[in-house]
């Protein structure tokens, strides 16, 4: 939905004198079946101890991020982070190959260290397999980048970053037999050779 989608939102239930809360989630499919997402909740205080049985049935735990809105604010910092580590995966173990290195080290020098995330190592496990089953898609996380993009471009803060991750996802995308069928973790395609 992005940034000006929900203040779009937010406006029309102002109008029509609508109670709104804007509640996007972290987590994916799993998460979702486990009762294990994290709950971005924004809208009106004096409705949080009534909201919160209802939150806390979905999700582990539930983080308030203000006024109705402030939640898919929050939603777009939280998916940067996605796009940045995925990318930043992608490009390390690219890397890694391409100068001959077994890209297994590169997992294995992080490991337990404070650079080591289990985010970037299941996507890491994912690109070095060669096997991407949808837990977050591609096509889905570079619509999201686009989303993310424009958020920069609203904040006044650079997009160089956002701007490049978005250059190789559709790279990845143009690369894919069916984009729409496989994880985010196969925009490692987008580091691949040209000719490949």
């Amino acid at each position: 939905m992005g940034v000006e989608g929900a203040d779009r939102i937010a406006e029309v239930a102002g109008e029509l004198g609508l109670l709104l809360v804007d509640c996007p989630v972290l987590g994916t499919r799993q998460p979702a079946e486990q009762g294990q997402l994290v709950m971005l909740a924004s809208g009106p205080a004096d409705q949080r101890e009534r909201l919160a049985p209802l939150l806390d049935a979905m999700g582990r735990r539930t983080v308030w991020a203000g006024e109705a809105g402030a939640g898919s604010r929050l939603k777009m910092a939280c998916n940067a982070w996605l796009v940045s580590i995925s990318v930043g995966t992608a490009q390390s173990v690219a890397l890694a190959r391409g100068l001959g290195v077994d890209p297994q080290l590169f997992l294995d020098a992080l490991d337990g260290g404070p650079m080591d995330t289990p985010y970037a190592r299941l996507k890491a496990g994912n690109m070095l397999s060669g096997e991407h089953p949808v837990s977050f898609g591609l096509t889905g996380a570079t619509k999201d980048a686009r989303l993310i993009r424009s958020a920069l471009q609203q904040a006044g803060v650079p997009d160089l970053f956002d701007a490049a991750a978005v250059t190789v996802m559709e790279r990845a995308i143009d690369r894919l037999p069916d984009p729409g069928a496989v994880d985010l973790s196969a925009l490692i395609e987008g580091f691949a050779p040209d000719g490949d």
